[in-house]
């Protein structure tokens, strides 16, 4: 429960766990009651998976992100979520031409909280503020967004996609785009590229 931050482990739905934890692998089938066989169901996410509705290929992934996204900080999933959602929301792509501001910003004292998303290529610092509180002293501020690699991870998250996961989190490929060790995403010119 602690690793999925009291909430449900399925990215659509996030609510906060009672009870509920999923054995992935059976315990008729030889799953045991170790962390790395749980995951944490809000009561509906958990009755879906016994139904049937939702896929083991999803657990997977979910449990995954999950483990990846919480060390050192479990509110990432969160965050990337919040902010996945805005910019959906939004229509606010990071690889636009034009400059469209994100919808968060956040004030300097949350960097060390960013870190983790921002040193992966999940997120970036989109523009820097530099204010005066109301005592004279200076305030900075900064707004940040994902990049497309955060992007295309929590899509691929929220599908339940485990390999694009696999991709997006290795610097291989998935749709298209291409992650390489800079954390920004380069576009794969599939025609026309002049060798």
């Amino acid at each position: 429960l602690i690793e999925a931050g009291y909430r449900c482990a399925n990215p659509t739905c996030r609510g906060i766990i009672t009870i509920d934890v999923h054995h992935i692998v059976s315990v008729k089938k030889g799953g045991g009651n170790k962390p790395n066989n749980l995951l944490a169901l809000c009561p509906n996410c958990h009755a879906l998976v016994h139904r049937e509705k939702i896929s083991k290929r999803a657990i997977e992934a979910w449990k995954g992100l999950i483990v990846s996204l919480n060390n050192p900080n479990r509110a990432s999933a969160d965050v990337l979520l919040a902010l996945y959602d805005e910019q959906k929301r939004f229509g606010n792509d990071s690889q636009s031409k034009e400059h469209v501001a994100p919808q968060f910003r956040f004030s300097g004292d949350s960097l060390g909280f960013l870190a983790g998303l921002i040193t992966s290529g999940l997120a970036e610092i989109s523009r820097r503020f530099l204010g005066a509180s109301m005592f004279g002293a200076s305030h900075p501020t900064f707004e940040v967004r994902l990049t497309k690699k955060g992007m295309s991870l929590v899509t691929a998250w929220r599908d339940g996609d485990p390999e694009a996961i696999a991709a997006t989190l290795s610097g291989g490929s998935h749709d298209g785009v291409k992650f390489g060790d800079s954390a920004k995403a380069e576009v794969i010119k599939e025609k026309g590229k002049s060798s």
